[in-house]
Protein backbone atom coordinates (compact mmCIF):
# COMPACT_ATOMS: atom_id res chain seq x y z
CA UNK A 1 0.00 0.00 0.00
CA UNK A 2 2.44 2.66 1.17
CA UNK A 3 5.84 3.04 -0.47
CA UNK A 4 5.49 0.17 -2.98
CA UNK A 5 4.74 2.19 -6.12
CA UNK A 6 7.75 2.76 -8.37
CA UNK A 7 6.49 5.89 -10.09
CA UNK A 8 8.27 9.17 -10.40
CA UNK A 9 7.66 11.22 -7.25
CA UNK A 10 5.84 14.50 -7.78
CA UNK A 11 6.46 17.39 -5.43
CA UNK A 12 4.19 20.42 -5.25
CA UNK A 13 3.45 23.13 -2.74
CA UNK A 14 0.18 22.66 -0.86
CA UNK A 15 -1.17 25.90 -2.33
CA UNK A 16 -0.84 24.38 -5.82
CA UNK A 17 -3.04 21.34 -5.05
CA UNK A 18 -6.30 21.83 -7.03
CA UNK A 19 -8.55 19.73 -4.74
CA UNK A 20 -11.07 21.89 -2.87
CA UNK A 21 -11.59 19.33 -0.12
CA UNK A 22 -7.83 19.11 0.40
CA UNK A 23 -7.62 22.87 0.86
CA UNK A 24 -10.66 22.89 3.17
CA UNK A 25 -9.24 20.15 5.45
CA UNK A 26 -5.81 21.76 5.52
CA UNK A 27 -7.32 25.11 6.42
CA UNK A 28 -9.54 23.69 9.19
CA UNK A 29 -6.71 21.75 10.85
CA UNK A 30 -4.33 24.70 10.56
CA UNK A 31 -6.90 27.02 12.08
CA UNK A 32 -7.76 24.57 14.89
CA UNK A 33 -4.19 23.74 15.88
CA UNK A 34 -2.26 26.92 15.11
CA UNK A 35 -0.45 25.84 11.92
CA UNK A 36 0.56 27.93 8.95
CA UNK A 37 -0.99 26.03 5.99
CA UNK A 38 2.18 25.70 3.95
CA UNK A 39 3.54 22.23 3.15
CA UNK A 40 5.47 20.30 0.53
CA UNK A 41 3.29 17.53 -0.87
CA UNK A 42 5.07 14.43 -2.20
CA UNK A 43 3.36 11.72 -4.27
CA UNK A 44 3.10 8.84 -4.76
CA UNK A 45 3.33 8.20 -1.06
CA UNK A 46 6.75 7.45 0.36
CA UNK A 47 6.74 5.27 3.44
CA UNK A 48 8.28 8.03 5.54
CA UNK A 49 8.23 11.73 6.26
CA UNK A 50 11.82 12.90 6.23
CA UNK A 51 11.57 16.50 7.41
CA UNK A 52 9.28 19.08 8.92
CA UNK A 53 6.88 20.69 6.46
CA UNK A 54 6.47 17.54 4.36
CA UNK A 55 3.29 15.54 3.73
CA UNK A 56 3.28 12.38 1.61
CA UNK A 57 0.14 11.17 -0.18
CA UNK A 58 -0.74 8.32 -2.57
CA UNK A 59 -1.13 10.91 -5.36
CA UNK A 60 -1.48 14.65 -5.83
CA UNK A 61 -5.22 15.28 -5.23
CA UNK A 62 -6.66 16.81 -8.39
CA UNK A 63 -10.39 16.20 -7.97
CA UNK A 64 -12.63 18.38 -5.85
CA UNK A 65 -13.28 15.57 -3.38
CA UNK A 66 -10.47 13.45 -1.94
CA UNK A 67 -10.21 9.74 -2.45
CA UNK A 68 -10.50 7.87 0.89
CA UNK A 69 -6.82 6.89 0.95
CA UNK A 70 -5.80 10.48 0.21
CA UNK A 71 -7.94 11.71 3.08
CA UNK A 72 -6.63 9.06 5.51
CA UNK A 73 -2.96 9.87 4.92
CA UNK A 74 -3.55 13.61 4.67
CA UNK A 75 -4.99 13.60 8.20
CA UNK A 76 -1.96 11.61 9.42
CA UNK A 77 0.54 13.90 7.71
CA UNK A 78 -1.00 17.14 8.96
CA UNK A 79 -1.57 15.51 12.37
CA UNK A 80 2.15 14.81 12.72
CA UNK A 81 2.78 18.54 12.39
CA UNK A 82 -0.11 19.76 14.53
CA UNK A 83 -0.94 17.10 17.15
CA UNK A 84 1.77 14.49 17.69
CA UNK A 85 4.67 14.94 17.81
CA UNK A 86 4.01 18.58 16.76
CA UNK A 87 7.45 19.84 17.85
CA UNK A 88 11.01 18.65 17.30
CA UNK A 89 11.66 18.04 21.00
CA UNK A 90 8.52 15.88 21.20
CA UNK A 91 9.71 13.87 18.21
CA UNK A 92 13.05 13.28 19.88
CA UNK A 93 11.39 12.39 23.19
CA UNK A 94 9.11 9.97 21.36
CA UNK A 95 12.04 8.21 19.68
CA UNK A 96 14.08 8.05 22.87
CA UNK A 97 11.26 6.60 24.95
CA UNK A 98 10.54 3.93 22.31
CA UNK A 99 14.22 2.96 22.09
CA UNK A 100 14.50 2.84 25.89
CA UNK A 101 11.41 0.68 26.47
CA UNK A 102 12.23 -1.83 23.71
CA UNK A 103 16.04 -1.59 23.89
CA UNK A 104 16.39 -0.50 20.29
CA UNK A 105 18.92 1.82 18.69
CA UNK A 106 17.16 5.17 18.81
CA UNK A 107 18.14 5.80 15.16
CA UNK A 108 16.74 2.51 13.88
CA UNK A 109 13.92 2.25 11.29
CA UNK A 110 11.84 0.23 13.74
CA UNK A 111 11.85 3.15 16.16
CA UNK A 112 10.70 5.39 13.27
CA UNK A 113 7.77 3.11 12.51
CA UNK A 114 6.69 2.69 16.14
CA UNK A 115 6.91 6.46 16.54
CA UNK A 116 4.63 6.84 13.52
CA UNK A 117 2.21 4.29 14.97
CA UNK A 118 1.86 6.27 18.19
CA UNK A 119 1.45 9.55 16.33
CA UNK A 120 -1.20 8.11 13.99
CA UNK A 121 -3.41 6.85 16.82
CA UNK A 122 -2.85 10.04 18.83
CA UNK A 123 -3.80 12.13 15.77
CA UNK A 124 -7.02 10.23 15.04
CA UNK A 125 -7.96 10.26 18.73
CA UNK A 126 -7.72 14.04 18.89
CA UNK A 127 -9.31 14.65 15.48
CA UNK A 128 -12.25 12.40 16.34
CA UNK A 129 -13.09 14.83 19.15
CA UNK A 130 -13.01 17.82 16.79
CA UNK A 131 -16.59 18.55 15.68
CA UNK A 132 -15.51 20.42 12.55
CA UNK A 133 -13.43 17.47 11.34
CA UNK A 134 -15.58 14.63 12.64
CA UNK A 135 -17.08 13.67 9.27
CA UNK A 136 -13.71 13.64 7.51
CA UNK A 137 -12.29 11.42 10.26
CA UNK A 138 -15.30 9.12 10.00
CA UNK A 139 -14.91 8.55 6.24
CA UNK A 140 -11.14 8.05 6.53
CA UNK A 141 -11.54 5.44 9.30
CA UNK A 142 -14.31 3.60 7.46
CA UNK A 143 -12.00 3.23 4.48
CA UNK A 144 -8.98 1.94 6.47
CA UNK A 145 -11.15 -0.53 8.40
CA UNK A 146 -12.43 -2.06 5.17
CA UNK A 147 -8.90 -2.24 3.75
CA UNK A 148 -7.56 -3.99 6.86
CA UNK A 149 -10.43 -6.51 6.83
CA UNK A 150 -9.83 -7.30 3.16
CA UNK A 151 -6.07 -7.59 3.54
CA UNK A 152 -6.44 -10.04 6.46
CA UNK A 153 -3.04 -9.17 7.89
CA UNK A 154 -2.09 -11.37 10.82
CA UNK A 155 -0.47 -8.94 13.19
CA UNK A 156 -1.21 -8.11 16.86
CA UNK A 157 -0.71 -4.38 16.25
CA UNK A 158 -2.86 -4.32 13.12
CA UNK A 159 -5.61 -6.20 14.95
CA UNK A 160 -5.40 -3.71 17.80
CA UNK A 161 -5.50 -0.74 15.40
CA UNK A 162 -8.56 -2.22 13.70
CA UNK A 163 -10.42 -2.51 17.01
CA UNK A 164 -9.26 0.95 18.08
CA UNK A 165 -10.58 2.55 14.90
CA UNK A 166 -13.90 0.76 15.42
CA UNK A 167 -14.00 2.19 18.92
CA UNK A 168 -13.43 5.74 17.59
CA UNK A 169 -16.41 5.19 15.24
CA UNK A 170 -18.44 3.96 18.23
CA UNK A 171 -18.84 0.52 16.71
CA UNK A 172 -18.96 -2.76 18.59
CA UNK A 173 -15.47 -4.14 19.26
CA UNK A 174 -14.08 -7.53 20.22
CA UNK A 175 -14.55 -7.97 24.01
CA UNK A 176 -10.98 -9.29 24.26
CA UNK A 177 -9.71 -5.84 23.21
CA UNK A 178 -12.22 -3.73 25.09
CA UNK A 179 -10.19 -2.96 28.22
CA UNK A 180 -6.97 -2.43 26.27
CA UNK A 181 -8.62 -0.07 23.79
CA UNK A 182 -10.23 1.92 26.58
CA UNK A 183 -6.90 2.33 28.39
CA UNK A 184 -5.19 3.61 25.23
CA UNK A 185 -8.07 5.98 24.48
CA UNK A 186 -8.00 7.40 28.00
CA UNK A 187 -4.25 7.93 27.66
CA UNK A 188 -4.31 9.56 24.23
CA UNK A 189 -7.29 11.80 24.97
CA UNK A 190 -5.90 13.02 28.30
CA UNK A 191 -4.03 16.26 29.01
CA UNK A 192 -1.01 14.62 30.65
CA UNK A 193 2.47 15.75 29.48
CA UNK A 194 3.58 14.40 26.10
CA UNK A 195 6.42 12.22 27.39
CA UNK A 196 4.15 10.69 30.04
CA UNK A 197 1.56 9.97 27.37
CA UNK A 198 4.16 8.20 25.21
CA UNK A 199 5.47 6.12 28.12
CA UNK A 200 1.95 5.03 29.12
CA UNK A 201 1.01 4.16 25.52
CA UNK A 202 3.98 1.89 24.92
CA UNK A 203 3.90 0.39 28.40
CA UNK A 204 0.28 -0.68 27.83
CA UNK A 205 1.07 -2.13 24.39
CA UNK A 206 4.49 -3.50 25.35
CA UNK A 207 3.59 -7.19 25.12
CA UNK A 208 1.81 -6.71 21.78
CA UNK A 209 4.81 -4.97 20.29
CA UNK A 210 7.28 -7.51 21.68
CA UNK A 211 5.47 -10.21 19.70
CA UNK A 212 6.18 -8.22 16.54
CA UNK A 213 9.85 -7.51 17.23
CA UNK A 214 10.89 -11.05 16.36
CA UNK A 215 10.61 -10.00 12.71
CA UNK A 216 11.24 -6.27 12.43
CA UNK A 217 11.01 -6.26 8.63
CA UNK A 218 7.54 -7.74 8.81
CA UNK A 219 6.59 -5.25 11.53
CA UNK A 220 7.59 -2.31 9.32
CA UNK A 221 5.78 -3.78 6.31
CA UNK A 222 2.58 -4.28 8.31
CA UNK A 223 2.69 -0.82 9.86
CA UNK A 224 3.14 0.75 6.41
CA UNK A 225 -0.52 -0.13 5.80
CA UNK A 226 -1.80 2.16 8.53
CA UNK A 227 0.88 4.73 9.31
CA UNK A 228 3.86 6.68 8.00
CA UNK A 229 7.37 6.35 9.43
CA UNK A 230 8.64 9.39 11.32
CA UNK A 231 12.04 9.50 9.65
CA UNK A 232 13.75 7.87 6.71
CA UNK A 233 14.30 4.15 7.42
CA UNK A 234 17.28 4.15 5.08
CA UNK A 235 18.90 7.35 6.28
CA UNK A 236 18.50 6.61 9.97
CA UNK A 237 20.28 3.28 9.69
CA UNK A 238 23.45 5.18 8.85
CA UNK A 239 25.25 6.32 11.96
CA UNK A 240 26.37 9.66 10.54
CA UNK A 241 23.21 10.67 8.70
CA UNK A 242 21.19 11.69 11.72
CA UNK A 243 20.41 15.35 11.44
CA UNK A 244 19.96 15.23 7.65
CA UNK A 245 16.42 13.99 8.16
CA UNK A 246 14.10 15.93 10.47
CA UNK A 247 17.05 18.16 11.25
CA UNK A 248 16.77 21.01 13.68
CA UNK A 249 16.99 24.27 11.77
CA UNK A 250 19.87 26.41 12.96
CA UNK A 251 18.35 29.62 11.63
CA UNK A 252 18.34 32.09 14.53
CA UNK A 253 14.84 33.18 13.57
CA UNK A 254 13.44 29.70 14.01
CA UNK A 255 14.72 27.66 16.92
CA UNK A 256 13.05 24.26 17.05
CA UNK A 257 14.60 23.26 20.39
CA UNK A 258 15.70 25.30 23.38
CA UNK A 259 18.40 24.13 25.81
CA UNK A 260 15.70 23.77 28.48
CA UNK A 261 13.67 21.49 26.21
CA UNK A 262 16.72 19.40 25.39
CA UNK A 263 17.29 18.84 29.10
CA UNK A 264 13.95 16.97 29.09
CA UNK A 265 15.40 14.57 26.56
CA UNK A 266 18.52 14.17 28.69
CA UNK A 267 16.39 12.81 31.53
CA UNK A 268 15.01 10.14 29.19
CA UNK A 269 18.03 9.40 27.00
CA UNK A 270 21.29 11.11 28.10
CA UNK A 271 23.37 9.62 25.29
CA UNK A 272 21.23 10.84 22.40
CA UNK A 273 20.65 14.21 24.09
CA UNK A 274 24.41 14.74 24.37
CA UNK A 275 24.88 13.82 20.72
CA UNK A 276 22.23 16.31 19.61
CA UNK A 277 23.59 19.00 21.93
CA UNK A 278 27.04 18.77 20.38
CA UNK A 279 25.58 19.21 16.91
CA UNK A 280 23.46 22.17 17.97
CA UNK A 281 26.36 23.91 19.67
CA UNK A 282 28.68 23.54 16.70
CA UNK A 283 27.78 26.83 14.99
CA UNK A 284 30.80 29.07 14.66
CA UNK A 285 33.28 26.48 13.45
CA UNK A 286 32.46 23.94 10.73
CA UNK A 287 35.96 22.59 10.51
CA UNK A 288 36.14 18.90 11.22
CA UNK A 289 37.73 18.07 14.52
CA UNK A 290 40.75 15.87 14.08
CA UNK A 291 42.10 13.78 16.89
CA UNK A 292 45.90 13.58 16.55
CA UNK A 293 46.23 10.24 18.24
CA UNK A 294 48.38 7.31 17.17
CA UNK A 295 48.43 3.88 18.70
CA UNK A 296 51.56 2.84 20.51
CA UNK A 297 52.42 -0.13 22.67
CA UNK A 298 51.50 0.56 26.25
CA UNK A 299 48.85 3.16 25.50
CA UNK A 300 47.83 6.03 23.26
CA UNK A 301 50.30 8.66 22.18
CA UNK A 302 48.74 12.13 22.20
CA UNK A 303 49.67 14.79 19.68
CA UNK A 304 52.84 16.81 20.14
CA UNK A 305 52.61 20.56 20.55
CA UNK A 306 55.07 23.31 21.41
CA UNK A 307 52.22 25.61 22.44
CA UNK A 308 52.16 26.16 26.19
CA UNK A 309 49.19 28.51 26.39
CA UNK A 310 45.77 28.35 24.82
CA UNK A 311 42.59 30.40 24.71
CA UNK A 312 39.24 28.79 25.37
CA UNK A 313 36.75 29.98 22.77
CA UNK A 314 33.02 29.86 22.33
CA UNK A 315 32.11 28.79 25.86
CA UNK A 316 29.09 31.07 25.66
CA UNK A 317 27.88 29.17 22.59
CA UNK A 318 27.81 25.80 24.33
CA UNK A 319 24.38 26.26 25.83
CA UNK A 320 22.89 22.96 24.72
CA UNK A 321 25.68 20.72 25.96
CA UNK A 322 25.67 22.60 29.28
CA UNK A 323 21.91 22.07 29.64
CA UNK A 324 22.23 18.34 28.97
CA UNK A 325 25.11 17.88 31.40
CA UNK A 326 23.31 19.93 34.03
CA UNK A 327 20.75 17.12 34.31
CA UNK A 328 23.57 14.81 35.43
CA UNK A 329 24.90 17.54 37.72
CA UNK A 330 21.55 17.76 39.49
CA UNK A 331 21.64 14.01 40.08
CA UNK A 332 25.18 14.26 41.49
CA UNK A 333 24.21 17.10 43.82
CA UNK A 334 21.14 15.19 45.04
CA UNK A 335 23.25 12.11 45.78
CA UNK A 336 25.99 14.25 47.29
CA UNK A 337 23.56 15.74 49.82
CA UNK A 338 22.48 12.27 50.88
CA UNK A 339 26.05 11.18 51.66
CA UNK A 340 26.81 10.85 55.38
CA UNK A 341 29.20 13.54 56.61
CA UNK A 342 32.81 12.39 56.45
CA UNK A 343 35.48 12.86 59.08
CA UNK A 344 36.30 16.22 57.58
CA UNK A 345 32.88 17.52 58.65
CA UNK A 346 32.99 15.99 62.14
CA UNK A 347 34.62 16.91 65.44
CA UNK A 348 35.37 14.77 68.52
CA UNK A 349 32.84 15.46 71.28
CA UNK A 350 34.22 13.05 73.89
CA UNK A 351 34.31 9.26 74.11
CA UNK A 352 31.86 6.40 74.37
CA UNK A 353 32.21 2.66 74.94
CA UNK A 354 33.83 0.57 72.23
CA UNK A 355 32.31 -2.94 72.11
CA UNK A 356 33.24 -6.18 70.41
CA UNK A 357 31.78 -6.07 66.89
CA UNK A 358 32.54 -2.40 66.35
CA UNK A 359 35.09 -1.36 63.74
CA UNK A 360 38.60 -2.04 65.09
CA UNK A 361 39.97 1.25 63.80
CA UNK A 362 37.44 3.09 65.98
CA UNK A 363 39.06 1.72 69.16
CA UNK A 364 41.07 4.43 70.92
CA UNK A 365 43.62 2.28 72.77
CA UNK A 366 45.63 5.22 74.06
CA UNK A 367 42.62 6.90 75.67
CA UNK A 368 41.33 3.57 77.05
CA UNK A 369 44.64 2.76 78.73
CA UNK A 370 45.05 6.30 80.06
CA UNK A 371 41.52 6.34 81.53
CA UNK A 372 41.27 2.81 82.99
CA UNK A 373 44.87 1.60 83.20
CA UNK A 374 43.99 -1.53 81.28
CA UNK A 375 42.16 -2.43 78.08
CA UNK A 376 39.37 -5.02 78.38
CA UNK A 377 36.99 -5.27 75.37
CA UNK A 378 33.47 -3.94 76.08
CA UNK A 379 34.49 -2.95 79.65
CA UNK A 380 37.43 -0.56 79.59
CA UNK A 381 37.55 0.27 75.90
CA UNK A 382 36.66 3.66 74.44
CA UNK A 383 36.02 5.06 71.00
CA UNK A 384 35.75 8.67 69.93
CA UNK A 385 32.30 10.19 69.77
CA UNK A 386 31.91 12.32 66.63
CA UNK A 387 29.31 14.99 66.06
CA UNK A 388 28.83 17.46 63.23
CA UNK A 389 31.34 20.27 63.56
CA UNK A 390 29.15 23.37 63.50
CA UNK A 391 31.31 25.42 65.85
CA UNK A 392 34.51 25.04 63.89
CA UNK A 393 36.23 23.32 66.83
CA UNK A 394 37.94 20.82 64.55
CA UNK A 395 40.50 22.71 62.47
CA UNK A 396 40.21 22.29 58.72
CA UNK A 397 43.15 20.81 56.88
CA UNK A 398 42.56 21.27 53.17
CA UNK A 399 41.51 24.82 52.34
CA UNK A 400 41.95 24.91 48.56
CA UNK A 401 41.28 22.57 45.63
CA UNK A 402 43.31 22.94 42.46
CA UNK A 403 41.36 21.26 39.67
CA UNK A 404 43.25 20.35 36.47
CA UNK A 405 41.29 18.70 33.66
CA UNK A 406 42.71 17.07 30.53
CA UNK A 407 40.60 18.22 27.55
CA UNK A 408 42.74 16.71 24.78
CA UNK A 409 41.31 14.71 21.86
CA UNK A 410 41.93 11.36 23.54
CA UNK A 411 39.45 12.39 26.25
CA UNK A 412 36.63 12.77 23.73
CA UNK A 413 33.51 10.74 24.44
CA UNK A 414 32.94 8.97 27.74
CA UNK A 415 36.23 10.02 29.45
CA UNK A 416 35.44 13.75 29.26
CA UNK A 417 31.92 13.13 30.60
CA UNK A 418 33.33 11.15 33.55
CA UNK A 419 35.87 13.93 34.12
CA UNK A 420 33.11 16.54 34.15
CA UNK A 421 31.00 14.58 36.66
CA UNK A 422 34.04 14.10 38.91
CA UNK A 423 34.97 17.79 38.70
CA UNK A 424 31.40 18.83 39.55
CA UNK A 425 31.45 16.55 42.62
CA UNK A 426 34.74 18.06 43.81
CA UNK A 427 33.39 21.57 43.28
CA UNK A 428 30.34 20.73 45.38
CA UNK A 429 32.65 19.34 48.07
CA UNK A 430 34.60 22.61 48.05
CA UNK A 431 31.34 24.56 48.30
CA UNK A 432 30.19 22.51 51.30
CA UNK A 433 33.49 22.97 53.16
CA UNK A 434 33.90 26.59 52.03
CA UNK A 435 37.24 25.81 50.40
CA UNK A 436 38.54 27.93 47.56
CA UNK A 437 38.81 26.31 44.14
CA UNK A 438 40.68 27.01 40.91
CA UNK A 439 40.28 25.46 37.47
CA UNK A 440 42.90 24.77 34.79
CA UNK A 441 42.43 22.78 31.58
CA UNK A 442 45.09 21.52 29.21
CA UNK A 443 45.19 20.05 25.72
CA UNK A 444 47.51 21.47 23.03
CA UNK A 445 48.23 24.15 25.61
CA UNK A 446 46.97 25.15 29.05
CA UNK A 447 44.07 27.50 29.82
CA UNK A 448 43.19 29.18 33.09
CA UNK A 449 39.51 28.53 33.56
CA UNK A 450 39.23 30.48 36.80
CA UNK A 451 41.83 31.55 39.44
CA UNK A 452 41.43 30.66 43.15
CA UNK A 453 38.00 31.86 44.24
CA UNK A 454 34.78 30.93 45.96
CA UNK A 455 32.72 31.36 42.77
CA UNK A 456 31.52 27.76 42.67
CA UNK A 457 28.68 28.43 40.22
CA UNK A 458 31.12 30.03 37.77
CA UNK A 459 33.47 27.05 38.01
CA UNK A 460 30.64 24.59 37.40
CA UNK A 461 29.31 26.62 34.48
CA UNK A 462 32.72 26.36 32.76
CA UNK A 463 33.08 22.65 33.55
CA UNK A 464 29.69 21.88 32.00
CA UNK A 465 30.79 23.47 28.71
CA UNK A 466 34.14 21.71 28.24
CA UNK A 467 34.87 19.78 25.05
CA UNK A 468 37.78 17.50 24.21
CA UNK A 469 40.05 18.27 21.27
CA UNK A 470 43.71 18.73 20.35
CA UNK A 471 47.01 17.38 21.66
CA UNK A 472 48.10 16.84 25.26
CA UNK A 473 50.56 19.24 26.86
CA UNK A 474 50.76 19.48 30.66
CA UNK A 475 53.81 21.76 30.69
CA UNK A 476 51.73 24.84 30.00
CA UNK A 477 49.63 24.21 33.10
CA UNK A 478 52.60 24.22 35.49
CA UNK A 479 53.11 27.99 35.48
CA UNK A 480 49.38 28.65 35.97
CA UNK A 481 49.15 26.18 38.85
CA UNK A 482 52.20 27.70 40.54
CA UNK A 483 50.58 31.13 40.34
CA UNK A 484 47.41 29.76 41.89
CA UNK A 485 49.25 28.05 44.76
CA UNK A 486 51.12 31.27 45.54
CA UNK A 487 47.79 33.03 46.05
CA UNK A 488 46.35 30.65 48.69
CA UNK A 489 47.37 30.53 52.34
CA UNK A 490 45.69 27.22 53.21
CA UNK A 491 46.98 23.76 52.38
CA UNK A 492 45.92 22.81 48.87
CA UNK A 493 45.02 19.51 47.27
CA UNK A 494 45.71 19.05 43.55
CA UNK A 495 43.46 16.84 41.43
CA UNK A 496 44.61 16.08 37.88
CA UNK A 497 41.84 14.39 35.87
CA UNK A 498 43.04 12.63 32.70
CA UNK A 499 42.95 9.42 30.68
CA UNK A 500 46.74 9.43 31.44
CA UNK A 501 47.70 9.84 27.74
CA UNK A 502 49.82 12.89 28.58
CA UNK A 503 52.56 13.43 26.01
CA UNK A 504 55.02 15.36 28.21
CA UNK A 505 54.34 13.67 31.57
CA UNK A 506 57.83 12.14 31.61
CA UNK A 507 59.69 15.33 30.68
CA UNK A 508 62.11 16.34 33.42
CA UNK A 509 60.55 19.74 34.14
CA UNK A 510 57.07 18.21 34.41
CA UNK A 511 58.12 15.18 36.45
CA UNK A 512 60.16 17.23 38.94
CA UNK A 513 57.45 19.85 39.44
CA UNK A 514 54.78 17.25 40.11
CA UNK A 515 57.07 15.52 42.62
CA UNK A 516 57.79 18.86 44.30
CA UNK A 517 54.05 19.51 44.70
CA UNK A 518 53.38 15.97 45.97
CA UNK A 519 55.98 16.34 48.75
CA UNK A 520 54.27 19.48 50.05
CA UNK A 521 50.59 18.65 49.54
CA UNK A 522 48.24 15.86 48.40
CA UNK A 523 48.44 15.42 44.62
CA UNK A 524 46.02 12.99 42.97
CA UNK A 525 45.96 11.72 39.41
CA UNK A 526 42.43 10.56 38.63
CA UNK A 527 43.05 8.09 35.81
CA UNK A 528 39.95 7.60 33.65
CA UNK A 529 41.25 4.68 31.64
CA UNK A 530 41.20 0.91 31.40
CA UNK A 531 44.94 0.92 30.79
CA UNK A 532 47.53 3.44 31.94
CA UNK A 533 49.66 5.26 29.39
CA UNK A 534 53.14 3.71 29.70
CA UNK A 535 55.03 7.01 29.97
CA UNK A 536 52.68 8.15 32.72
CA UNK A 537 53.29 4.97 34.73
CA UNK A 538 57.02 5.52 34.50
CA UNK A 539 56.74 9.17 35.50
CA UNK A 540 54.64 8.39 38.59
CA UNK A 541 57.17 6.00 40.12
CA UNK A 542 58.60 7.51 43.32
CA UNK A 543 56.72 10.75 42.64
CA UNK A 544 54.49 10.61 45.77
CA UNK A 545 51.49 11.22 43.48
CA UNK A 546 48.45 9.30 44.67
CA UNK A 547 46.72 7.39 41.87
CA UNK A 548 42.94 6.94 41.67
CA UNK A 549 41.93 4.47 38.95
CA UNK A 550 38.44 4.90 37.48
CA UNK A 551 37.31 2.64 34.61
CA UNK A 552 35.41 4.82 32.08
CA UNK A 553 32.24 2.72 32.30
CA UNK A 554 32.00 2.67 36.08
CA UNK A 555 28.72 4.00 37.46
CA UNK A 556 28.89 6.99 39.82
CA UNK A 557 32.70 7.20 39.56
CA UNK A 558 32.77 10.52 41.39
CA UNK A 559 31.88 8.72 44.64
CA UNK A 560 35.34 7.11 44.64
CA UNK A 561 36.94 10.56 44.54
CA UNK A 562 34.65 11.96 47.24
CA UNK A 563 35.46 9.07 49.57
CA UNK A 564 39.14 9.98 49.28
CA UNK A 565 38.44 13.71 49.58
CA UNK A 566 36.64 13.10 52.88
CA UNK A 567 39.90 11.83 54.38
CA UNK A 568 41.86 14.99 53.60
Amino acid sequence: MLGHEKKKVEKVHSSAVPSREFQRILFMISQSYGLYPSFRISAPTKSFISEWGEITLPRIPKEDYLHPDEKYFLLIGVGYHSIAPRTEINRLLLRSIVSSIFRLDWKSPTVSWLSGFFSTLATYTQLSMNKRLHNHVKWALRWIIEVLIQNRIKSPLIEFALEYYRFLLKRKIDPAYQELVKCIYDTLSSNIPFEQKVKSFFTILKEFIKQELFDENKLRKNLSNITISLGSPIGEEKQKSWGENWRVKKDAKKKEISPEELSKLAKVDPKSALEIAKDLDKKLSEKAQQEIITKQKGGKLPGYSERLKMFQKLLSQRRYIAAVRKVRMEEIIAAFRQRPPGKKALAIRGQTTWEIGDEEEELNIEMSAETFGRVIPSLTTLRNLYEEDRDGIKPKRIGHIELIIDTSGSMNGLPIEVAIDTAIALTEAARRDENSIALVTFSSGAWEGIPPSFEYDAVEDIILRLLADGGTNLRGAIHIINEHLSQVQDLAAIFIISDTAIWDINKLEVREKIREWAIKMPVYLIAIADEMYEETEIALKNSFVRLIRIPPYKERPWEIVLDIYETL
